[in-house]
C-alpha cells in the first residue's frame, strides 16, 4: 500500500501542467486609454491592464470612460491575448494594426512643421532667363558586342544582431524626462514540457535596452533563476515585446530598464510583477 502511495506521488509531480488548470494572461487596452475595466462587475483596473485567468474561463467585459458608449463583450479566455478597443467606434481593433498606426503617428507628428513656420509667407525666387540649348551632332560610334558579366554564387549572410555599442547613448530610467511605457507585453506562449517537470519557483532579474522605435534591442540575465534551461527559454521572449520609448527633451532615446518575473514551472505561471510601473 505504501509503494502504491509513492508511485502516485511521483506521477502527479512528473505530469505536465496540461493536467492542471493553465493560468493565461490577458491585456486590455483601449483608445484613448484610461478607461475603466470591469471583469463580470468587478472594477480590475484601468486601461492598459495586465490580467491572469484560468484557461477557458467565461466572463463579462466592460469597458467604461466618461464620453463614450460603454463597450460590453462576452469572452473565453482560450489562450494568451491582447484585446485592443476603439471607444470612439465601439470595436474591437486588430493588434498589429494598431502597433503599427501607434508608430506611424508619432513619427508624422514629430515630421510637421510648426505653426509658426506654417504661417510664414513664402518667398518668391527670381525665375532665371532661359539658356539657349545648345544642339550637338552626335559622333557615330561602332557597336560592339558587351561581354556578359560573369555571375559568381555568393551565399547570403545571415542578420547579426546590432551590438549595443551601435545603438548609440544609452540612458538609464531615471534620467529620462518621460520614461517608456509598455503597449504588447513578452509572449511567453505554451511551456515546454522540459521547462514544467524542472518544477521550480522564484524570481529572475532582467536588464532590457529600449531602442528609440520601441522595441527591444538587447537584454541580459541579472539575477538567474538557477536553472540554464529556463534562462536559455525565458530569454529570448523579452523581444516580443513592445513600448512607447522612453523620451529626454522631447526626443525618443534608447535606454535600459530593470525587468522582474515571478515563476513556478509547474504551475505554468510567468509573471512580470513591475511591467506596468
Amino acid at each position: 500500500m505504501r509503494l502504491l502511495t509513492t508511485v502516485i506521488l511521483l506521477l502527479v509531480l512528473l505530469m505536465p501542467c496540461t493536467a492542471f488548470t493553465q493560468n493565461v494572461d490577458l491585456t486590455v487596452q483601449s483608445i484613448p486609454d484610461s478607461a475603466t475595466v470591469k471583469i463580470n462587475g468587478v472594477n480590475k483596473g484601468v486601461t492598459p491592464v495586465l490580467l491572469t485567468f484560468k484557461i477557458n474561463s467565461l466572463m463579462k467585459i466592460e469597458i467604461v470612460k466618461i464620453g463614450f458608449d460603454p463597450i460590453i463583450l462576452d469572452y473565453q479566455v482560450s489562450e494568451e491575448d491582447t484585446l485592443i478597443f476603439d471607444l470612439a467606434t465601439g470595436e474591437q481593433v486588430d493588434e498589429v494594426k494598431y502597433l503599427k498606426q501607434l508608430l506611424m503617428g508619432s513619427k508624422q507628428t514629430e515630421s510637421q512643421p510648426s505653426a509658426d513656420a506654417r504661417s510664414e509667407p513664402a518667398v518668391e525666387e527670381a525665375t532665371p532667363e532661359p539658356t539657349p540649348e545648345l544642339i550637338l551632332e552626335p559622333t557615330p560610334v561602332p557597336e560592339t558586342p558587351t561581354p556578359l558579366p560573369t555571375v559568381v554564387p555568393t551565399s547570403t549572410p545571415e542578420p547579426a544582431e546590432v551590438p549595443v555599442a551601435e545603438i548609440g547613448t544609452i540612458y538609464m530610467v531615471d534620467e529620462l524626462d518621460k520614461k517608456p511605457v509598455i503597449i504588447q507585453p513578452p509572449k511567453i506562449g505554451s511551456i515546454p514540457v522540459n521547462i514544467q517537470n524542472l518544477n521550480v519557483k522564484g524570481n529572475v532579474t532582467f536588464n532590457v535596452v529600449i531602442g528609440v522605435e520601441g522595441n527591444v534591442v538587447a537584454s541580459e540575465i541579472v539575477v538567474s533563476s538557477g536553472e540554464k534551461d529556463l534562462d536559455d527559454w525565458i530569454l529570448p521572449k523579452l523581444k516580443t515585446a513592445f513600448w512607447e520609448p522612453g523620451e529626454l527633451n522631447g526626443e525618443p532615446v534608447a535606454c535600459r530598464i530593470s525587468l522582474e518575473m515571478n515563476f513556478h514551472t509547474l504551475a505554468c505561471r510567468f509573471h512580470f510583477t513591475n511591467i506596468y510601473e
